[in-house]
């Protein structure tokens, strides 16, 4: 099967499930019910099953472990689980097995039964037993969830420890070959107790006949069984309710889903009757697990498990749920009205549910069971059933005949159930009486006085029973009370039924009871009292642990407070110290963290944070100091490499040095008193080295910088004397200094300046001093052939420079052509020296690339003569071959639109050049690959409507033999709408409904969608075509939407395609060509072959989940169909070539 086909699960009976630890009716491979849904990545397959493309078959495999579960919550850090009883040491002292490097398939997968949000259960092949289980796996990206694993294993544990024929087995946890947590179970085939009930309520006659009310105590009878197991290992369900039991084909019953089962009791309660218990229950019931937090299923969850009380729920909650599960099975509804949640939250909390006898009237109700049925909903936990098996003695003795000792019966009511019981005896001595009238008296009197000599049998048991029940309520042993006195009072009420009138047998019952009623209220009182005594002990001890631990912080913070200052010792600001202090502050917020309002804490905090802010502000004078100081260094040591013969060039690094280091020294430290001497030095150093820097000027004749330089002395303050005598110095060398001089001084420091500021007025500047000092040069006799050839070098790179900034700064088409003409005039006029030819020539090389691109994008956003134009400019501007093929290509594009300018409202043209098609997923059916799209292609910017095709049918086109393809001609018979006549499937009586006329058309084969192209002089597009139109990158470096209409974000915005919506209507479509609904609305038929018989199908089909919708409407995405296929979700679009006449 092509792996976008969508899966065909295995069919099922009707009403019939399979039980795999929710309980769920299997509805489409949904588990209805679940709380907490699985899915995982357990092998290929499975992954084919999640995205409805291909059902698993009996040649996938799940590999066994590869590690234990005991390793796993090694490499998690998770608790050591769950153990039933005190063995738990052996265990985890036992060898741990580890299996082989290679995998053991160990499961097959036939089939998916349930899903949900985080995994599934599936029904595979035990491959080493030979027999079907369940196996329910954890989705791997969930085992980064420590508390979600740990409910998992929990679940897994508790169910496997839990051995009774009512509770669904366990048969292995472990973590497969690509690490994927599961556990599989029995796999349990029949139906639920949900299922049941509602063909009851339909009136199925089978059902009816099977499950009478008999059939179903029967069934709620091993129920309580097998909770009743469950509380004596102290564990309570919390979520019974009918699709969590399972009925079996041959009548066994199982409890299923215990995800959220609670453990109840203390660890050594627990250990003593080798109860559940686990490391993770008990840390959350000490500080994690919050009251408030509700679990369970509202309709048949007890008051106090709606309130939340999580920690403190008794086995009492479960028969709450156990009474809602009999109240459905005798009136077939809820006791509860309503659908909302809270609504029927507040109905469990605060109201009393109408009895079944009045719920439900018709269904003839046994008045026993209504008071049973009232006595399990009590809304007091204390006066509520207390056991799963006093519920289920309750039943057995109904359905024998006998008597409930939860139930108070009427006289009449005894007398009917000793008939009831006595039905044969009696009957046979009425048949007598009636023969024998003479020796019926006779026969009556010994079948009495039978019954009579009973009586001291029953007092006598009543007796001991009673006086057993009374003193195990003095010594408050409430539950064997409990039991004792249901024993008596069921031994008196034998007794009155034999004989209503005795005396002692009637005080004894009544006695029995007004006693049961006294062991409640003072079981109660005793429960409150006890409850009362142990949270004012644990208030007690929190207190004193809290002292005791507020006395140990405040030691041990003196302590380090004591070792902070001694290390301290009035003067010894250090980083050890200072570390030493920030301890003991860590101890005293340790204090604080124990009580808040701690004086000492506060006062030792404030003490500490005060010596922290004096110590930083020591070390910040100390640290400026010191740079300043390294600052001086380094202008001294810089200053002393200055000899009297060394070079201008080098002396001038160097001097420049000085001077940096030297302002540097002087902003640091600003304000601060102990720096002034160092600011004093600083100055000083400058002021020498600017001095020295204006003599070596001055010598050179650089009488500019001299002067620049001695204001850079004056400003010091310092030396005085030789700021003066270098002033005289400089004005004397200026007065004898030629003019040549100072125009080729001007020129080089213009030309400097320029350089260093890169600014286009500052180089015109520089270009006329130059010129100046050039003409100037021509006639003075103190201007050396080398200054004059400095000269012309300047003259050209004063030119040169400033169509360079030009360069860099041009933006637009006119900016960068008139730079370019100044370009090619400077190299063909201006230029000699080889190296700014060179740059120019680069530079402009550059330029035209620049604007060549931007010709083109000009023209992008261009039409018809002002495109042409710019695309002309462009290739007048380019050299590089494969450049002007892509601007004629352009040019073509341009000539096309104009050529079919009729079309544009309706096609879009699709881009040309080489585009990265495809996708890296192998399930896409796409690989990845260049591909080269150079000829002109119009495509359409609809999907082809359902007017559009009438007018193809309408045409004759199914009659039109010259339109099909040869093969397609023994198929056209079929090719009929819903009543036979000729047209898509979906139609009927060879049209549609008006409304329906600008949906796109679907229902038609790729036959018929190339037989319209055809006919329209169109034809199919290939799939490369649509993903073209879909915005393919050019390359895998081009960031873009994996979706035609956006990104995968704003595609779950859309919610996926529910059902097909007018062409063009989506406000949330945005393709770049223009071209509409590309993968949105309904799959595409393209023209792509994919195997035979088959071709290729591009986008989602209406009706997906989300999920799905995201994995088809990809760009890359490439599903298939055979050819002669009508899906009412897929329709086409069509193509026009464009060639130059």
């Amino acid at each position: 099967m092509s792996k976008t086909e969508a899966p065909a699960l295995p069919k099922q009976a009707p009403g019939e499930s399979t039980g795999q630890g929710t309980g769920a009716k299997v509805r489409a491979g949904l588990g209805a019910g679940s709380k907490l849904g699985i899915e995982s990545d357990v092998t290929d397959a499975i992954d084919a099953i999640d995205a409805g493309a291909e059902t698993a078959d009996e040649n996938t495999d799940i590999f066994g472990a590869e590690m234990t579960i005991a390793q796993l919550r090694e490499n998690k850090g998770l608790s050591e689980g769950v153990s039933l009883d005190s063995r738990a040491e052996k265990l985890r002292a036992a060898t741990r097995m580890r299996f082989g490097d290679v995998a053991h398939r160990r499961y097959r997968v036939l089939r998916e039964i349930a899903r949900g949000g985080m995994g599934k259960v599936l029904e595979v092949i035990d491959t080493d037993l030979r027999r079907p289980v369940a196996l329910k796996v954890l989705r791997s990206e969930m085992l980064e969830n420590r508390d979600i694993v740990e409910r998992f294993l929990e679940e897994a544990q508790i169910t496997g420890q839990l051995e009774h024929p009512n509770i669904v087995p366990v048969h292995e946890i472990g973590v497969d070959a690509r690490k994927n947590l599961y556990f599989t179970m029995k796999l349990v085939e029949g139906m639920d107790l949900a299922t049941i009930f509602q063909k009851l309520r339909d009136g199925d006659e089978e059902t009816t006949r099977t499950y009478t009310l008999a059939r179903l105590l029967e069934v709620f009878i091993k129920v309580c069984e097998g909770v009743h197991f469950a509380h004596s290992k102290g564990v309570i369900h919390r979520d019974l309710k009918p699709p969590n039991i399972m009925v079996g084909r041959f009548g066994e019953v199982q409890i299923m889903d215990w995800g959220i089962a609670r453990i109840v009791g203390s660890r050594s309660g627990l250990e003593s009757r080798r109860g559940v218990m686990t490391d993770r229950r008990e840390e959350e019931d000490g500080g994690q697990t919050m009251v408030g937090t509700i679990v369970g299923t509202p309709t048949h969850m007890s008051p106090e498990q709606a309130r939340g009380e999580t920690v403190t729920l008794k086995p009492t909650s479960d028969i709450f749920s156990l009474g809602v599960i009999l109240y459905e099975m005798l009136t077939l509804q809820l006791p509860w009205a309503g659908r909302q949640v809270k609504l029927v939250l507040d109905q469990v909390l605060h109201s009393e549910p109408k009895p079944p006898m009045e719920a439900a009237p018709g269904r003839n109700v046994p008045p026993e069971l209504n008071a049973l049925v009232m006595k399990c909903l009590v809304k007091d936990p204390e006066r509520r059933i207390q056991s799963a098996k006093e519920l289920m003695d309750n039943l057995r003795s109904y359905i024998e005949g006998g008597t409930m000792a939860a139930v108070q019966y009427t006289f009449f009511q005894l007398f009917s159930k000793w008939l009831a019981r006595h039905k044969a005896r009696v009957i046979t001595v009425a048949l007598i009486m009636l023969a024998l009238i003479g020796s019926g008296s006779g026969v009556w009197w010994v079948i009495r006085e039978q019954e009579r000599s009973q009586i001291p049998i029953f007092l006598q048991r009543g007796g001991e029973a009673a006086q057993e029940a009374r003193n195990l309520l003095v010594r408050k042993d409430f539950s064997p009370a409990r039991e004792k006195a249901a024993e008596a009072f069921s031994n008196f009420s034998r007794v009155l039924e034999i004989d209503q009138d005795l005396p002692e047998a009637r005080s004894g019952a009544e006695e029995m009871s007004v006693l049961r009623g006294k062991i409640a209220s003072e079981e109660e009182a005793w429960a409150r009292t006890e409850d009362e005594r142990r949270l004012k002990e644990q208030e007690e001890r929190d207190k004193a642990e809290r002292e005791r631990r507020l006395n140990a912080a405040l030691s041990v913070a003196r302590q380090a407070l004591r070792e902070a200052d001694d290390a301290f010792g009035g003067d010894q600001f250090t980083r050890a110290v200072r570390q030493s202090y920030e301890a003991a502050r860590d101890r005293f917020r340790d204090v604080q963290r124990i009580e808040e309002t701690s004086k000492e804490a506060l006062a030792a905090i404030a003490r500490i944070d005060a010596w922290i802010q004096t110590y930083e502000k020591r070390i910040r004078i100390t640290e400026q100091l010191e740079e300043i100081e390294s600052r001086l260094s380094e202008a001294r040591r810089q200053f002393g490499e200055v000899k009297a013969d060394t070079e201008f060039k080098d002396a001038q690094k160097l001097l420049a040095g000085v001077i940096r280091s030297c302002d540097s020294a002087l902003t640091i430290g600003g304000g601060l008193d102990e720096a002034a001497e160092s600011h004093r030095k600083a100055a000083n150093l400058k002021a020498a080295a600017t001095l020295e820097f204006g003599r070596r000027a001055l010598e050179i004749k650089q009488f500019e910088l001299c002067e620049y330089m001695l204001g850079l002395a004056r400003d010091t303050r310092e030396r005085a004397d030789e700021v003066q005598a270098l002033e005289l110095e400089l004005a004397k060398q200026s007065a004898l200094a030629s003019s040549f001089t100072k125009l080729y001084a001007a020129a080089a420091a213009a030309i400097a300046q320029a350089e260093s500021a890169s600014d286009i007025k500052l180089w015109e500047i520089a270009l006329q001093r130059t010129r100046e000092a050039e003409t100037e040069a021509a006639t003075s006799r103190y201007a050396s052939d080398t200054q004059r050839a400095q000269l012309a070098e300047w003259v050209q790179r004063a030119q040169l420079k400033p169509v360079q900034v030009r360069d860099a700064r041009a933006q637009n088409v006119d900016d960068m052509i008139s730079v370019e003409a100044e370009y090619a005039l400077l190299l063909e006029r201006v230029l000699k020296v080889e190296k700014y030819r060179t740059d120019a020539a680069q530079a402009r090389e550059e330029l035209r690339r620049r604007l060549v691109a931007t010709l083109r994008a000009e023209a992008a956003k261009s039409r018809g003569a002002q495109a042409r134009e710019y695309l002309t400019r462009a290739m007048a501007y380019t050299a590089d071959e494969l450049q002007k093929r892509e601007l004629e290509m352009l040019l073509e594009d341009v000539a096309a639109r104009e050529a079919i300018g009729e079309l544009d409202a309706k096609m879009a043209l699709l881009p040309r050049g080489s585009f990265l098609l495809g996708s890296t997923r192998e399930s896409d059916g796409n690989p990845q690959r260049q591909v080269e799209q150079k000829a002109l292609v119009f495509m359409d910017k609809y999907l082809v409507t359902n007017a559009d095709y009438r007018q193809f049918v309408q045409a004759g086109g199914y009659e039109n033999l010259e339109l099909w393809d040869e093969e397609a001609s023994p198929l056209l018979a079929g090719f009929k709408d819903s009543t036979g006549q000729p047209g898509p499937a979906g139609w009927a009586d060879g049209g549609f409904d008006a409304t329906l006329a600008n949906l796109p058309v679907t229902g038609v084969s790729w036959y018929e969608a190339r037989a319209y192209a055809r006919w329209a002089g169109k034809r199919l597009p290939t799939s490369d075509e649509w993903e073209i139109a879909a915005g393919a990158p050019r390359s895998d470096k081009d960031e873009v939407p994996e979706f035609a209409f956006g990104t995968r974000e704003e595609a779950a915005a859309t919610g996926g395609v529910k059902t097909l919506r007018e062409v063009g209507t989506a406000e949330w479509d945005r393709n770049a060509l223009g071209v509409r609904d590309l993968g949105c609305n309904g799959a595409e038929w393209t023209a792509t072959p994919h195997s035979a018989g088959r071709a290729v199908f591009k986008g989602a089909e209406p009706g997906m989940k989300l999920e799905l919708f995201l994995r088809f409407a990809r760009r890359a995405k490439n599903s298939s169909a055979p050819l002669a296929d009508r899906s009412l979700g897929r329709g086409f679009r069509c193509v026009r070539d464009f060639r130059f006449q």
